[in-house]
């Protein structure tokens, strides 16, 4: 062998160890190494004159057709009909040479994967359905299967609206599941969903069918024992579906998920990573937390970077870097954000209109910073041209630029690009974050132009949308992940450095028995002396080390306990400075409807309050005293409605502490029913009695009964079909909790919630 490759010069030499790879892999996986860029392309091109394999030379004529098909930057677009030439001529090769049938259905498929990006979708599906008659007739179903999934990915990737792709994933589902092919069943799930997603605004609920498809993927890759890329792509996905759905919480869950999977196998480099650390920097940027958002964008634009062609930037690249200059001007840092941008701005210029069109974006939101708002606005409109021309991101232009014409008071401008924004995309397709930020907008718009009305709609919309976002429940949820992941981070870099560690002390070692066996018996024997010291020494150091590590964890755990009482108590003295200005407000409020509703709201706010008082003066975490809660909220709404002794209330509560996740629920539900009591079942200052009880029932049920002996409904009347915001409330939270709601109404009313409680009782408390 050595004679052999004596005779190639380096280039080639390197060409035939690639390739040799290459066919390697496509024995195993059926994939192939292709060219990064236009110097590797050369290099193959001049690797096919040299004396080569049939299978060698087939390899190369493979990848140079596959790099055609690449979306490169700058001028050196997808070459279609170069693709197409490289894949019939590979093809005319097998025939010549009389290769194996599973070269020529390679050849094949590739053919059709051209047919399909150039739109000729009847060629392409035709070239494929050969090879699955083929199989067919051959009875290999394995090769069936792969083909039927491969022309549906293929078909999605050129016409991703045609109505068929459905129907080839399905039929693949059916023969993997036949075949108990889970982890190939699991590719098909998350194709399934990639594919509703990417469709979003053309499918009918299919935000819902996606979020189902990737979490079986998950389960099937988890039965397979399957560790590998499409683990970590199918949590990316699920992130996104989640942001989209305004579910911030889970898809900050999912988006660590995904990084975690990716460290896991090492894939820590490649540019399928890059999104998995943008996706984690757009959470962090809807929460607001914009130095943990900058962080990720740089780790995102740092791996886009390595995965470069040549002196040219991917487009990822370029996004990334917009989203890390908005995140560095929001937190304030509008200064590093002007030269991060023109410093890599330099070493990459835009290579493709895309890229133009976010370089101008880049540059728009600096000048702004600065208040330099002419040239601003010049660079916005510039980057609505450029984005119109890529056929790309036209819509998110037209937010950036109501945003910042909305700054400047130009109200009927911000309208008209808030217009132009929804004429591009439908409403069902955008981010839950860029709908909660347009109706905040066309509030301020319509505030600013006299338009009361439209203008309390929007608010209402932007305060029901950004409260399903941002609830007391997520944010706790959101603060124990973050202080996980932190506490990972830390977990990991202690592994990383024990690896080290360990790998010096074998360099040290393996030196130590050379000088040993070069020296002698006496000189070994000092030496073997001093080693030993060393050893006793570096022990005692690692000792040492491990103290201190465990003092640093013990200390993280105190400081999260910490950190969520605190955080307790400032969601309930936030809730306390809503509730003082909607007291504020009501003083000039006259209509008596809308006085109501913003005392219904208060009275709201204080159950939540209340649970979130308890829980930061508790010492069992996630736990409230019922008892004490009940007495407490009693008293404020005695307070609240000026009752006197005129209605008397009872208390019946079997157990005392129940878990905050249930707890919060039935304390709005109580707040409901003992507010509707007071104001409907004893009108014209009547006198009664109101019982609140929490009672066990059988089979482990449990049950909230606020009962009154009232006035009681009218014969006539359906509680439960009542769809007052009350009703829908308790029906809604009752649901929440997996419980079921009942009214009864004889001599008096009765409203009880039936529900399970299953291991939420604090072991501790109730011993």
């Amino acid at each position: 062998m050595p004679k052999i490759l004596a005779g190639f010069d380096t280039t080639i030499r390197f060409i035939l160890l690639l390739t040799a790879l290459n066919i390697c892999s496509f024995a195993a996986y059926g994939q192939f190494t292709l060219p990064l860029n236009r110097k590797e392309a050369a290099l193959t091109k001049k690797a096919l004159q040299g004396e080569l394999s049939d299978s060698v030379r087939i390899e190369l004529v493979w990848n140079l057709g596959k790099y055609q098909m690449l979306n490169k930057p700058g001028n050196y677009k997808i070459n279609l009909d170069s693709a197409m030439l490289y894949f019939k001529y590979a093809l005319k090769l097998v025939d010549s040479l009389k290769m194996k049938a599973n070269f020529r259905y390679e050849c094949m498929c590739r053919i059709g994967e051209v047919y399909f990006l150039k739109k000729e979708v009847a060629a392409g599906k035709s070239i494929y359905k050969q090879i699955i008659s083929e199989y067919q007739r051959l009875g290999d179903q394995k090769r069936e299967a792969r083909t039927w999934f491969r022309m549906g990915i293929k078909l999605k990737n050129g016409e991703p609206r045609d109505p068929e792709i459905p129907y080839y994933l399905k039929k693949t589902l059916v023969m993997y599941t036949e075949l108990k092919q889970w982890k190939e069943v699991g590719d098909v799930m998350m194709e399934k969903g990639i594919y509703n997603k990417e469709n979003l605004g053309n499918i009918a609920g299919n935000l819902d069918s996606a979020e189902n498809q990737f979490i079986q993927a998950i389960k099937l890759y988890q039965k397979a024992g399957y560790h590998d890329h499409n683990l970590s792509l199918t949590y990316y996905n699920l992130s996104v579906i989640y942001r989209n759905m305004g579910k911030l919480d889970q898809s900050l869950a999912n988006s660590f998920a995904s990084i975690r999977s990716a460290n896991a196998i090492g894939d820590t480099t490649t540019v399928g990573t890059v999104p998995y650390y943008g996706q984690l920097g757009l959470i962090y940027t809807d929460l607001g937390n914009f130095n943990k958002s900058a962080e990720n964008y740089r780790k995102a634009i740092t791996l886009a970077l390595k995965n470069r062609d040549k002196d040219k930037a991917l487009d990822i690249t370029y996004n990334y870097l917009n989203e890390l200059v908005r995140s560095l001007i929001s937190g304030g840092k509008a200064k590093e954000a002007a030269a991060v941008s023109r410093r890599l701005m330099k070493q990459y210029p835009p290579a493709d209109t895309l890229q133009y069109g976010l370089a101008a974006e880049i540059r728009g939101r600096c000048f702004e910073a600065f208040k330099q708002y002419p040239d601003a606005e010049r660079s916005f409109l510039s980057m609505i041209d450029f984005y119109r021309k890529s056929a790309s991101l036209e819509t998110w232009g037209y937010k950036v630029l109501s945003s910042f014409y909305l700054k400047q008071n130009k109200y009927a401008l911000a309208r008209k690009a808030l217009r132009d924004q929804y004429n591009h995309l439908p409403i069902n397709t955008m981010a839950f974050s860029t709908l909660i930020d347009d109706e905040l907008s066309y509030f301020k718009i319509d505030s600013a132009e006299g338009n009361l009305s439209s203008a309390i709609a929007h608010l209402k919309r932007y305060k029901a949308l950004s409260d399903s976002a941002f609830n007391v429940t997520k944010s706790n949820q959101l603060a124990r992940l973050n202080i996980q992941y932190e506490i990972e981070k830390k977990e990991n870099d202690i592994i990383i450095l024990k690896k080290d560690a360990q790998l010096e002390r074998e360099k040290t070692s393996k030196a130590y028995v050379i000088r040993n066996l070069t020296l002698g018996a006496i000189i070994a024997l000092a030496f073997f002396m001093t080693l030993l010291y060393r050893s006793y020494l570096a022990n005692q150091r690692k000792n040492n080390a491990l103290n201190i590590l465990v003092d640093d964890k013990d200390q993280l755990l105190e400081q999260k306990e910490w950190l969520l009482k605190e955080v307790h108590h400032r969601v309930k003295n936030n809730l306390q400075i809503v509730m003082g200005l909607l007291q504020s407000q009501s003083v000039f409020i006259k209509n008596k409807e809308a006085l109501r509703a913003i005392r219904n709201s208060e009275n709201r706010m204080h159950s939540v309050a209340l649970i979130h008082q308890k829980l930061y003066q508790s010492d069992s975490p996630g736990f409230i005293n019922m008892a004490e809660y009940i007495d407490e909220l009693i008293n404020y709404v005695k307070d609240s409605f000026d009752l006197g002794n005129r209605i008397h209330f009872k208390k019946h509560v079997v157990f005392d502490h129940l878990n905050v996740n249930q707890a919060l629920p039935l304390g709005l539900i109580m707040n409901e029913a003992i507010t509707n009591t007071i104001k409907y079942a004893f009108m014209d200052n009547a006198y009664g009695t109101v019982t609140i009880s929490f009672l066990r029932m059988a089979d482990g049920f449990h049950c909230l009964k606020i009962q009154d002996d009232g006035s009681g409904f009218p014969p006539d009347l359906d509680p439960l079909a009542n769809n007052s915001m009350g009703m829908n409330l308790m029906r809604g939270l009752s649901k929440q909790i997996g419980g079921e709601l009942s009214i009864e109404s004889a001599e008096g009313t009765s409203v009880c919630v039936t529900f399970k409680m299953d291991n939420l009782i604090d072991p501790i408390l109730n011993e």
